[in-house]
């Protein structure tokens, strides 16, 4: 306990780590984007994707983790299968909602999964919220109107506010959903051992989905086959393996608020790679609903 005390007063590596996954998380929308745009289809990436890292965890698993997967029950399996097609589903209208808005729209309402995740815990499972969530929600669906009532004012070729917004509340609410039951596993899984059942899962569902829709995973130009290395490397393992290891030496609010600042920062490289700027009042309610996705975070901390 005292080590842990002393790493999060003294140290500054846990932050610099940090700031590495929050850099490589904000990127993950500028290689989709580059991806797209080679003719790589969202199932394509998202199959890859969680491929490799599946693959990437096998020896890991089978050999330091071997009898905790054998003691897992029938259900625990059927839980991390559910979990992990939720979790595919979830990546793939990620990706499709990056190819119809910007990035900093699509990143927001994405990012607001905190809000939908307090509103299922609400509803279905009848958990008590206390002030401040309820206060960041009525913010956010503030901001959510802001939006809305702004229209499109792209001029890019492709872009439509709607079926990219569509994309991307979808994405957030199966991304709530996917924490609920994932969590039910996770309370007595340890983090290796479910971290691959479920990208495994996940695979699979996605290689599925590649069969059943006939979409190739040969064909592509050699630029294209790089975007889809970049986005294994960069937000899967870099990012996300940054945010899971500095869990142990940074508050769970400082972490959680690597969503937020990861949209931020993929707007700003947009913009100068993109030019892609949205219109004023969708930077106001993108803006309204950060805050009221933080006002959340933060109520969630505190109770």
């Amino acid at each position: 306990m005292v080590n842990a005390v002393s790493l999060r007063t003294s140290h500054w590596w846990p932050y610099f780590i940090f700031a590495i996954g929050t850099l490589a998380g904000s990127a993950g929308p500028i290689v989709l984007r580059y991806a797209h745009a080679q003719g790589v289809p969202s199932p394509v990436l998202t199959a890859f994707r969680l491929t490799i890292s599946a693959l990437l965890f096998t020896p890991l698993v089978f050999n330091r983790y071997g009898d905790e997967l054998r003691r897992l029950s029938r259900k625990d399996v059927l839980v991390g299968i559910l979990a992990g097609a939720i979790f595919a589903i979830h990546f793939m209208l990620v990706f499709d909602s990056y190819r119809f808005t910007t990035i900093l729209i699509a990143g927001v309402l994405i990012g607001a999964i905190p809000l939908w995740t307090a509103l299922i815990e609400r509803f279905v499972l009848h958990e008590r919220l206390g002030r401040a969530v309820w206060g960041g929600l009525a913010i956010s669906l503030a901001g959510g109107a802001v939006i809305s009532l702004s229209g499109s004012t792209s001029t890019h070729p492709g872009e439509n506010l709607l079926v990219g917004g569509a994309l991307a509340l979808s994405a957030a609410v199966l991304g709530a959903v996917y924490l609920i039951v994932g969590r039910s596993l996770r309370r007595h899984v340890s983090f290796v051992p479910f971290t691959w059942l479920i990208c495994s899962s996940a695979a699979v569902v996605a290689l599925i989905t590649l069969a059943a829709g006939h979409i190739p995973i040969t064909g592509y130009s050699t630029e294209g086959y790089f975007w889809i290395l970049m986005a294994a490397i960069f937000p899967q393992l870099i990012a996300h393996g940054a945010f899971n290891y500095v869990l142990a030496y940074l508050s769970p609010t400082l972490v959680s608020m690597n969503g937020q600042l990861t949209n931020v920062l993929g707007a700003a490289a947009a913009f100068f790679l993109f030019a892609e700027l949205p219109g004023p009042m969708q930077l106001i309610g993108s803006a309204i609903i950060i805050v009221g996705v933080m006002f959340v975070i933060f109520g969630q901390t505190k109770e």
